[in-house]
């Protein structure tokens, strides 16, 4: 899935703002998957854990990047 892609598919059927730590992060994230460099990006290996018994959390994800290197 590209980042473009996750944007629109949680678009209107999850608030993600809720996810990231200010309006700042959300119009950053929105401009990323909006244009032509960033857009495209493959996004993979997401995992969320949070515990709130031990206040914990933590979340990863792997955004792919070889086929960047390479474009002319």
């Amino acid at each position: 899935m590209t980042l473009r892609e996750a944007v629109e598919k949680l678009n209107g059927k999850f608030d993600y703002r809720l996810a990231v730590s200010s309006a700042d992060d959300d119009a950053f994230t929105r401009a990323c998957a909006e244009s032509m460099r960033f857009g495209t990006l493959k996004i993979s290996n997401y995992v969320d854990i949070v515990s709130p018994d031990s206040n914990e959390q933590f979340a990863a994800v792997t955004f792919s990047l070889i086929r960047y290197l390479f474009r002319t």
